[in-house]
């Protein structure tokens, strides 16, 4: 029976990969085929030598002690020292390349992956690039953010070939061991790294039309390629929500040039604020992931229509608090549990859409830098419940293994799981409001072993109790029951 079951698993995942949506068997189970993951910001805190020295690098040890592949590494504006590489335009006697703040950044990302897969995006793109009404200053202090550094509409080099070579300069700087810039003098650095994908720009920046964002992506591709033609692309990484137009121009091979452009992945985001039900919920996590649902499924349509080999990354995904980036740094502990909670439920709920990776942002944040979006805890770089749920969800849910959805009632739900390796039969139990449950049966799991996070766990990676008969959960608890 093992062998039988094994064999159809294999099957079943074998096929999930190579079709746009999950494989359904004769149980309805689908093939788990996303991978739990999460996002790097390059920020002041993640420096060597940061101010409390201990702090970047437990940053760095929780990054690779979540085992996750697929970690997007973002380099983005409000911090120009340590994003942008040629932050001033060359001149006929110098080209202002300076890699000295960036590269400890990507070395300790690096290191912290550990060999697995890396999705890397250097986002913004040198502010002389667009034409504005003069220079856009910013701050000798690299660990001083500018929020303003990205102005200009319009490029410089309309063609785009002076911001597809900037790109394609970076990218043979941490792969190819060095770069010729345009003044023919080669810049030789020391990385021979395997960047699996390359995402290019975020969230419309400098506010990019879909014509414009498409020719720019093009452009870069085009230099990259002949690079390393293996090299695989992400687009889009869109902020704005239903913008349906861009996926349906983007999606378009025909709007491309050349017209077999690849484009492997596009990305999309979701931030949310907890909606209130009523007073006894004080937050509910659940509504706005049900509502990013419906949004998905229409991405989903349009990729099946125009492009259904492309794969779907949400590589941003998270809940923000009223305030950020400048937020109150005295939050709740009920948040942390709560949005982690809800980072469980996207998982299976967006896993049963096709989903090919879900990025929960972002590692660290800190008052100044958006605190309620952290996935550590920034005095000390140790991860919150925010993290520890989601590395207790990736612990329990493995691609390959057979998932169902089970049941969603009275504020419980439930998610089936068979893993593919012939372990025990569980299920992923989650509470919906931060109130105790009433006692409820975990479907097939009478006796077992309940792993659970919720508010009297802290920062332990989670407890443990013994399952004999119903149960009761706490607020927001995030939980699987192991059959026996």
């Amino acid at each position: 029976m093992r062998t039988a079951t094994l064999c159809l698993l294999t099957f079943l995942a074998t096929l999930a990969l190579t079709t746009a949506r999950p494989a359904v068997d004769a149980l309805g189970r689908t093939v788990f085929n996303t991978t739990i993951t999460l996002q790097v910001v390059i920020n002041p805190p993640l420096r060597r030598g940061y101010q409390v020295p201990e702090v970047p690098v437990n940053t760095w040890q929780s990054l690779a002690d979540t085992g996750a592949e697929l970690v997007r590494f973002s380099g983005w504006f409000p911090y120009p020292r340590l994003a942008v590489a040629q932050l001033y335009r060359p001149t006929t006697t110098n080209t202002f390349w300076d890699f000295t703040l960036i590269d400890p950044l990507v070395e300790d990302y690096m290191n912290a992956m550990q060999g697995r897969r890396t999705i890397i995006n250097f986002c913004t793109i040198p502010q002389w690039m667009f034409k504005t009404n003069g220079p856009i200053p910013f701050p000798s202090n690299p660990d001083e953010p500018i929020w303003n550094y990205e102005q200009g509409t319009d490029l410089v080099d309309p063609t785009c070939g002076e911001v597809a070579t900037y790109f394609a300069n970076l990218f043979a700087w941490y792969t190819q061991g060095g770069f010729t810039d345009e003044l023919g003098v080669f810049h030789r650095s020391d990385f021979h790294y395997t960047f699996n994908i390359w995402e290019i720009l975020n969230e419309g920046s400098h506010g990019l039309s879909k014509e414009l964002y498409t020719q720019i992506y093009d452009a870069i591709v085009s230099k990259i390629r002949a690079i390393n033609p293996q090299q695989e692309f992400m687009g889009l990484a869109l902020g704005s929500h239903n913008d349906f137009d861009r996926y349906k121009y983007f999606l378009n091979q025909a709007n491309h040039r050349p017209t077999d452009t690849p484009i492997h992945y596009i990305s999309f985001h979701q931030y949310a604020l907890p909606s209130v039900r009523d007073n006894s919920s004080l937050w509910n996590f659940f509504d706005p992931v049900n509502d990013f649902i419906k949004e998905v499924d229409q991405i989903v349509k349009i990729r099946d229509a125009l492009n259904p080999k492309v794969q779907l990354d949400c590589d941003e995904f998270g809940s923000i608090l009223p305030g950020d980036p400048n937020g109150d740094p005295n939050i709740l502990p009920e948040y942390w549990v709560g949005t982690g909670n809800m980072y469980a439920y996207a998982v299976a709920k967006l896993s049963l859409a096709g989903l090919s990776a879900l990025g929960q942002s972002q590692l660290m944040g800190y008052p100044s830098q958006y605190p309620s979006v952290s996935l550590v805890d920034w005095n000390t770089g140790k991860p919150n419940p925010r993290l520890l749920c989601q590395n207790l969800v990736n612990s329990f849910i493995k691609k390959g293994d057979l998932v169902k959805e089970l049941s969603y009632k009275d504020n419980i739900y439930q998610f089936g799981i068979w893993p593919a390796n012939g372990d025990k039969y569980r299920v992923l139990v989650l509470n919906e409001l931060n109130k105790v449950s009433t006692k409820f049966s975990v479907e097939g799991v009478s006796r077992g072993t309940l792993y659970y996070i919720d508010l009297t766990t802290g920062t332990e990676p989670y407890r443990m109790s013994a399952i004999n008969g119903p149960i009761t959960l706490r607020g927001w608890a995030t939980a699987f029951a192991v059959d026996i």
